[in-house]
């Protein structure tokens, strides 16, 4: 029988002030795998538990490597991230086929 939740959530910022507490939360259930995806220069610390995908976010491909085979992706980016971030993660999920998207708002 298939499961009625998402499994696989991709969390943007992780380690961010409020990425941070949606991973843990999704942790705590014990029915999600988070991933955190991050800069590969990031020095943020992460949630214990989360699998982590260093992107460079100049590069289409990578982002979507990152996000693919995710049921989610949760976009948590401070105000301070460049104006076109979110644009490039909604493409890379759309390429990837990750069919939920919480974006940045």
């Amino acid at each position: 029988m298939a499961a009625n939740y998402i499994k696989r959530v991709a969390v943007v910022e992780a380690g961010g002030n409020s990425g941070k507490y949606i991973a843990e939360a999704l942790l705590k259930t014990g029915k999600h795998t988070v991933t955190a995806i991050t800069r590969a220069d990031s020095k943020s610390a992460l949630p214990n538990g989360v699998e982590v995908k260093k992107v460079d976010y100049g590069s289409p491909a990578s982002l979507a490597d990152a996000v693919r085979g995710h049921d989610a992706l949760v976009i948590t980016m401070g105000p301070m991230a460049p104006p076109d971030t979110q644009s490039k993660l909604l493409q890379a999920a759309a390429d990837a086929d990750v069919p939920w998207v919480l974006p940045n708002e």
